[in-house]
């Protein structure tokens, strides 16, 4: 058995290896045997459980270390130089998708060795020991693909076999005569992290604060709000209460600091925008199916959603032809009218802007 180690420094037993887990990120680290230089090692890692989160990525590191001695003895009649190498191929496979991620660590010789003396003893004129010889290498491979992360995915407690292997490959590069031998022994470790949200998780996102994209105007508002606005709030932050569950609902967004009695209105995308673009006097990030699920006017500035008879925002989306399945994305923004036309003018502003936004992934 080995250990299972947590941010929270409480320690528990597991097979197939050892884990250290955090918010957002699992470890599974597994040791290959120190041992000669060709072997087949079979690793057992647990998937993602399918009901912890949403698996964004697994990174898969292989840290490999080769040491021993490289003997090369000339059996030629006249001086001639060789070039060697003591290296070793180290990979990590799984059965489904092939190789995620290899490394060669390696270290080349060049000899200049005599003509051949008689003894066959990797010393004197003609031969040459290395002796000592320790490397190491570090490769990662990143697995985002939706095929990729459903092979890790599964049943709480299931496995994924992957094979981690060592093979020698030190040679010489030479078509003379020669005798050559190596001593190695090869070790390293995997270690396979999985990434992911929790369900339920909030996330703010798409500042106007300056220290993004830039706001249109260079109207940057405060630190984690949305860009400045006429009025001079700082700009309009987006906040978020209640539950994003979609067996009992009862989240409820907030934006703030917009102009006194701005009309709202508040925006769904299930899609991220990788790049920021210039909306009205703000910046939008939320994309794909956008959908427009309140529209209300501020009080003092502030307004919120879904209060009274509103469905809720789960029951919106779906009645609005998005609906929402657990684990899934979905992010906010609240856009909102500031009239004041002279402030950012267009283009590139225009009579509206828009708060920070929320990425929120829903639970069961």
């Amino acid at each position: 058995m080995s250990q299972l180690q947590m941010r929270s420094f409480h320690w528990l037993l597991l097979f197939f290896g050892s884990t250290a887990a955090h918010a957002g990120q699992i470890c599974y680290t597994f040791p290959g045997p120190p041992a000669g230089p060709n072997w087949d090692l079979t690793i057992q890692v647990f998937r993602f459980p399918d009901g912890q989160g949403v698996l964004t990525s697994v990174e898969v590191t292989l840290s490999a270390s080769i040491a021993g001695t490289l003997q090369l003895e000339s059996l030629e009649a006249q001086p001639l130089t060789f070039t060697s190498a003591f290296s070793s191929d180290f990979s990590v496979s799984s059965p489904s998708s092939g190789v995620i991620v290899a490394v060669s660590p390696s270290q080349g010789f060049t000899d200049a060795l005599g003509a051949f003396d008689g003894v066959v003893d990797y010393a004197g004129t003609s031969g040459e020991t290395h002796s000592g010889l320790f490397l190491t290498q570090m490769g990662q491979t990143t697995l985002v693909s939706g095929t990729d992360l459903a092979q890790f995915t599964g049943p709480a407690g299931t496995t994924i076999p992957l094979t981690f292997s060592a093979h020698e490959s030190s040679h010489v590069n030479d078509t003379n005569a020669y005798s050559f031998q190596t001593f190695q022994a090869a070790g390293g470790v995997v270690t396979v992290c999985y990434d992911f949200y929790p369900h339920g998780t909030v996330y703010p996102f798409c500042f106007g604060d300056g220290f993004g994209a830039a706001c249109p105007c260079a109207n940057s508002g405060a630190p984690g709000h949305g860009c400045q606005n006429s009025a001079t709030t700082g700009g309009a932050v987006l906040a978020v209460g209640g539950d994003p569950s979609l067996s009992n609902d009862t989240l409820l967004l907030t934006s703030s600091d917009e102009l006194p009695h701005a009309f709202s209105i508040f925006l769904q995308g299930d899609t991220d925008l990788s790049t920021p673009v210039v909306f009205g006097d703000g910046l939008r990030c939320v994309g794909g199916s956008l959908k427009r699920l309140y529209s209300k006017s501020a009080s003092g500035g502030i307004v919120a959603a879904p209060t009274g008879v509103d469905p809720s925002v789960s029951a919106r989306s779906a009645a609005l032809g998005d609906p929402i399945a657990s684990g899934e994305l979905r992010s906010y923004q609240v856009y909102y009218r500031d009239p004041n036309a002279v402030f950012c003018p267009g283009p590139p502003g225009n009579t509206f802007n828009i708060s920070s936004g929320l990425q929120i992934f829903w639970q069961p």
